[in-house]
């Protein structure tokens, strides 16, 4: 049931995923996996309560390994944050302090390890920093669906129009670019429609997808290298379908469509190498066609690229890490590199 349940949720069909999840459970209740699966079906779908239930579970069982406990914590802080309970979610931030500095290793993978600890940093960032803002929770929300990006400005007051609105995001784990501009129904699209059913109530949009597509070791530089694909045509492919895909769903409930382009690339290495040539090619030419593609649609434009780039690199003046933003960047952005339709 598990096994079927994972399937189900890979085709985008979540509600015959979510019966096979309880299956699995109802048959083995403390079955870890299970839970978390469970648990993050809900949070992609916006039933955060029902998912932090589920996470619960499993930060509460005996028998979990340590990096499945440790992102069962990680999601439920994610989870507070997201609807503004910033004083649950320091409680769960010390629980994984707890986890990461005490008893056994997190993770025989250090992999694993390092992207929990990368995203608990991160996370822990964006939550300081809340504390130190002043939040307006009776202004009206805009949603803002997007990867791990949509979190940056989570709650900040955004004055893109008349009326001044909260922000608020709408995580969708993992999500590319290509994962909406694929022909085929996937988990990405079905998540996306559920967020969509559940945020209706304003007629403007935020949307941050993309920079898990410019990335060095997946998206389009990986696959342009493997298969010896023109990186243009490439970006210019996954942008149109992601794009038609995005307004075919998004322009009849939301008026007005905000898209955040992608950042500079962050230089690691001291020496440059011919994989960091490549893909610095690639982001600025997925910046100019997607700000492109946007315009052509009547929608808004959110130069990312514009205010973090120097001469093609990062000039980390913006970034709180390599690949996110600093939430203080949202009003240089929409007063120096916001762009709509002529």
């Amino acid at each position: 049931h598990l096994n079927l349940g994972i399937i189900l949720i890979d085709l985008g069909k979540l509600k015959e995923a979510e019966l096979s999840h309880r299956k699995a459970i109802k048959l083995k209740p403390d079955y870890c996996e299970a839970l978390f699966y469970l648990g993050s079906l809900y949070q992609n779908t916006d039933k955060l309560n029902k998912s932090s239930k589920y996470y619960q579970k499993n930060i509460n069982s005996n028998i979990i390994k340590k990096e499945l406990k440790l992102f069962s914590l990680l999601y439920t802080a994610i989870n507070n944050f997201i609807q503004y309970k910033l004083e649950e979610t320091s409680i769960i931030h010390e629980k994984i302090d707890q986890e990461l500095n005490t008893g056994s290793k997190a993770s025989n993978n250090t992999n694993i390890k390092q992207h929990i600890i990368h995203a608990y940093k991160g996370f822990r960032y964006l939550e300081n920093n809340l504390k130190k803002s002043t939040i307006d929770l009776n202004l009206k929300q805009i949603p803002h669906i997007g990867d791990s990006h949509c979190l940056t400005f989570a709650h900040q007051t955004l004055n893109i129009s008349k009326d001044k609105r909260r922000i608020q995001p709408l995580y969708i784990v993992g999500a590319k670019a290509w994962h909406f501009a694929n022909n085929i129904e996937n988990k990405f699209k079905s998540y996306l429609k559920e967020k969509i059913k559940n945020n209706t109530s304003s007629n403007q949009v935020l949307i941050s997808f993309g920079e898990i597509d410019c990335r060095e070791s997946e998206g389009i530089l990986k696959y342009s290298i493997k298969y010896n694909k023109n990186i243009e045509k490439v970006c210019f492919n996954t942008i149109v379908g992601y794009l038609n895909f995005m307004e075919n769903n998004l322009s009849y409930v939301y008026k007005e469509r905000y898209y955040f382009g992608t950042p500079a690339p962050y230089l690691i290495r001291k020496n440059i190498t011919e994989i960091d040539i490549k893909r610095k090619k690639l982001i600025k030419i997925y910046n100019l066609i997607l700000k492109k593609e946007v315009l052509s649609r009547g929608a808004y434009f959110i130069d990312v690229y514009g205010l973090t780039s120097n001469n093609g690199w990062n000039n980390n003046n913006y970034m709180m890490d390599e690949q996110h933003l600093d939430p203080s960047s949202l009003p240089k952005l929409i007063e120096r590199h916001f762009y709509e339709t002529s």
